[in-house]
C-alpha cells in the first residue's frame, strides 16, 4: 500500500489515504525519451466522497516502504464514476501543459537561464509551485530560443530534446509546507547500480518486448549556426568504417545550432556519430524481486542478460549495460515494469 496524499489550491496538504496504485515515472527531454507518465487509483467508496477529491488538485503518492521515489501529478479526466471508483493522475509535467504565455519572447542565454526564464512563465499567472530544480553536465554557451503562444511544457520538452538534455521531475513534501515540483535537468542522468537482471529459467526478470530499432548514420557532417550559408562552420565528414561494413553507408548532415567553435563543432558531430553508427536494442521486462526495486532509478544502469531474443546478423541472446529510461509500478501485483535501451555492440 502506498500513501496517497492530496493538496489543496494552495499546495498544502488538505487529506490523505492508503491505497494500491499503479503509477509511472519517465525520464524527459533528450533523444527519444518520453515523460509524460500516469497514475491511476482505486478509491473506496468512503475515500471518493471526500469533497477533497477535486479534479485540478495534486496528488503525492509515497511508497510506505520507502523502496521507490515518491510520486507527483495532477488529478483530470478520464474518471471512473461508478465503484471501484478510479482516479487518474497525470506526472507533474502536465502542470506546465496548462500553461501558455500571452506572447511570444525571444531570449538568448545559457541553457540554465532560459530553463529558469520557462519555469517562471509556467508560474507567471498563479503559482503552480514548479521550481527550478538540480543542473548538471549543462551545454556551453548562450542558446537562443524563441517561447511562443503555446503549451510551456511541449516547449520545455523540445529544447531539451534540441540541446541533448533530459529532464527528470523531483517532488518534495515537508508536513506543514506546500509540495514543490523541482525540474531537474542533465546530460545523463543515473549511475550505474551493478545489480543484474536476467531472463529465463532462474533469472529475475520477465522479458514482455524487445525491439532493435533508431536510425543508423555512419558518416556525419556537422554544420554550427549561422545568419548565412556563407559564414556556417562545418566540420570535414567524420566516418565509421565497421559500421559501413555492416550496413552499408548511411550519411546525414546533422546541424549544431548553438555552436559557434569549430572545436566544440567537432566533438559534438563525433559524437553525433558515436551514438548513431549502430542501431539500439530497446526492452521492456517486468521486475518482481523488491529486492532491487531500492536501485530501480531513472537514468540507472543495469548488467542485462537477454538470452532468449534473436538479434539481426543471426544472432541469439544479448549482454550488457542497458540503462533504464521509464517504469511503472503496478503496486496490486508488486511488479516494476521497467522500459531500457543500448547500443547494440558489435560482436
Amino acid at each position: 500500500m502506498s500513501r496517497v496524499r492530496v493538496f489543496g489550491r494552495d499546495n498544502q496538504a488538505v487529506g490523505e489515504f492508503t491505497a494500491l496504485t499503479t503509477r509511472g515515472y519517465g525520464l524527459s527531454g533528450a533523444s527519444n525519451l518520453q515523460g509524460g507518465m500516469v497514475a491511476r487509483i482505486l478509491l473506496t467508496d468512503a475515500v471518493a466522497q471526500q469533497d477533497w477529491i477535486q479534479l485540478g488538485r495534486m496528488v503525492y503518492i509515497e511508497d510506505e516502504e520507502g523502496r521507490l521515489p515518491p510520486w507527483a501529478g495532477v488529478i483530470d479526466t478520464p474518471w471512473s464514476a461508478t465503484l471501484p471508483v478510479e482516479m487518474t493522475v497525470y506526472s507533474a509535467e502536465y502542470l506546465m501543459q496548462l500553461r501558455s504565455p500571452d506572447k511570444d519572447e525571444v531570449i538568448k542565454r545559457t541553457f540554465e537561464s532560459v530553463l529558469a526564464r520557462l519555469i517562471e512563465l509556467v508560474n507567471a499567472e498563479e503559482d503552480l509551485y514548479v521550481r527550478m530544480g538540480e543542473t548538471t553536465d549543462m551545454p556551453a554557451g548562450a542558446q537562443q530560443l524563441t517561447i511562443q503562444q503555446k503549451p510551456l511544457w511541449g516547449q520545455i520538452n523540445d529544447f531539451g530534446k534540441r540541446e541533448g538534455v533530459e529532464y527528470c521531475m523531483r517532488p518534495t513534501y515537508r508536513r506543514g509546507e506546500p509540495l514543490l515540483v523541482y525540474v531537474d535537468a542533465s546530460g545523463n542522468f543515473g549511475e550505474r547500480t551493478g545489480m543484474q537482471l536476467t531472463d529465463g529459467e532462474g533469472g529475475n526478470m520477465a522479458l514482455t518486448k524487445a525491439e532493435v530499432a533508431g536510425k543508423i548514420v555512419n558518416r556525419a557532417i556537422g554544420i554550427g549556426r549561422s545568419d548565412t550559408a556563407g559564414s556556417r562552420l562545418a566540420t570535414a565528414p567524420y566516418m565509421d568504417d565497421e559500421s559501413v561494413r555492416r550496413y552499408g553507408l548511411r550519411s546525414a548532415v546533422q546541424q549544431f545550432r548553438t555552436l559557434t567553435i569549430q572545436s566544440s563543432l567537432n566533438s559534438a558531430t563525433q559524437k553525433f556519430l558515436d551514438q548513431s553508427k549502430r542501431p539500439r536494442l530497446y526492452l521492456e521486462a517486468e521486475i518482481r524481486d523488491a529486492s532491487l526495486f531500492p536501485h530501480i532509478r531513472l537514468g540507472n544502469w543495469w548488467d542485462v542478460h537477454a538470452a532468449n531474443i534473436y538479434l539481426p546478423g543471426g544472432r541469439r541472446g544479448w549482454r550488457g549495460q542497458m540503462r533504464m529510461t521509464q517504469f511503472v509500478y503496478d503496486e496490486g501485483r508488486g511488479v516494476v515494469t521497467a522500459g531500457f535501451g543500448a547500443v547494440i555492440s558489435e560482436q
